[in-house]
């Protein structure tokens, strides 16, 4: 009997031990308040950062060069062709390059720029190049935003050197008329690391008609 109470006391001493380890293992008020605090500067800093990111990317869609474009159908050495104005204006404070473009629609289409076309002594594009693509390469440069240099023509001011104008041809199937077209402009800029952005322009070109493809070609002629 004494060594069956002695073992019973043995194991409330044991309960009563592991208890009173479990009171003093849990947490106390102030760590409590230490552990709330931490927690909430984390999802504070998280919050913070997440709204950076949110503001950086809304500030970088806003500062996306403007891209404008017109068409017009042409005609040079008896090929039709579209001629797509472009001009883009540079809206960050560096230089951006203008690195390709390519036709994304209609499939057929060749595009070519005014830099591999042949020109006469004046500088006027009179043959398109026999060997173009669906994709061109580009490779103009920019100034930053709110550069500008001096005119060429006597007593101007300066001109506006973020903006830029270049001239692309767009050489359709024997077949295509007239319709949807979609050129895809990649742009790059050197911000922390080289980043590019690709740019559609979409335009709908009135179905050419014979008479203004005769008129046309009369007067290429």
């Amino acid at each position: 009997m004494a060594s069956k109470r002695a073992s019973n006391s043995a194991g409330i001493g044991n309960e009563a031990a592991w208890l009173n380890n479990v009171v003093m293992a849990a947490p106390t008020w102030t760590e409590l308040v230490t552990a709330i605090a931490t927690a909430a500067t984390a999802l504070a800093a998280t919050v913070a950062g997440a709204v950076a990111v949110f503001t950086w990317r809304r500030d970088s869609r806003s500062r996306l060069p403007i891209v404008e474009a017109s068409t017009a159908w042409g005609r040079l050495a008896g090929k039709d062709h579209v001629h797509l104005r472009v001009a883009v204006r540079n809206q960050h404070y560096e230089r951006i390059e203008l690195d390709s473009a390519h036709v994304n629609w209609p499939r057929r289409m060749a595009i070519t720029s005014d830099r591999y076309c042949q020109h006469d002594n004046y500088q006027r594009v009179i043959d398109l190049p026999g060997n173009s693509t669906r994709s061109v390469e580009l490779g103009y440069w920019i100034s930053p935003l709110g550069d500008t240099v001096s005119s060429l023509v006597a007593g101007a001011g300066p001109r506006r050197a973020d903006v830029f104008y270049f001239d692309l041809y767009l050489i359709p199937s024997p077949r295509w008329s007239g319709g949807r077209v979609r050129v895809e402009i990649k742009i790059a800029w050197n911000l922390l690391k080289v980043r590019h952005k690709r740019i559609v322009i979409k335009r709908r070109v009135s179905a050419i008609k014979r008479s203004q493809s005769e008129a046309i070609n009369s007067s290429s002629g």
